[in-house]
């Protein structure tokens, strides 16, 4: 997968436009922030990879694990089980443009103890909140 630092200019995707940041693009051998995420942030981002937006036709699989697996998770809002690798979890920023991340996020978290920067987290509130009130 492609990696980017958190909150440097994201371009990976064609439809990405000026004030689009990244957030998750983790690879193998690159230092990342660790923490806990809320139990309420890790409902929202899984509803929101759900979604899937910019769907791409292959897999990714997590670069951090030692081996290559399928991941999967369960969104609580859609009752749903699905495979993360293959669409991106986009996010509103506050003064406009987007926050992108891979939907592989939710696994990034639980497995590797990421923890993605306080001001995309508190960006998945609002777009939950936008959402779903």
């Amino acid at each position: 997968m492609t990696y980017f630092a958190d909150l440097a200019p994201y371009d990976y995707s064609p439809e990405a436009e000026p004030g689009w940041v990244a957030v998750g693009w983790l690879e193998r051998g690159k230092e990342y922030e660790i923490g806990e995420v809320s139990p309420r942030i890790m409902e929202d981002l899984t509803n929101l990879a759900y979604l899937g937006e910019g769907q791409t036709r292959g897999r990714h699989y997590c670069d951090l694990c030692d081996e290559p697996a399928e991941h999967w998770a369960r969104s609580p809002r859609f009752s749903s089980r699905f495979r993360l690798g293959s669409a991106e979890i986009r996010v509103t920023r506050e003064g406009g443009g987007v926050y992108a991340a891979p939907d592989l996020l939710p696994h990034y978290i639980e497995e590797h103890l990421y923890c993605p920067p306080q001001e995309f987290l508190d960006a998945v509130l609002a777009e939950s909140a936008r959402r779903w009130g």
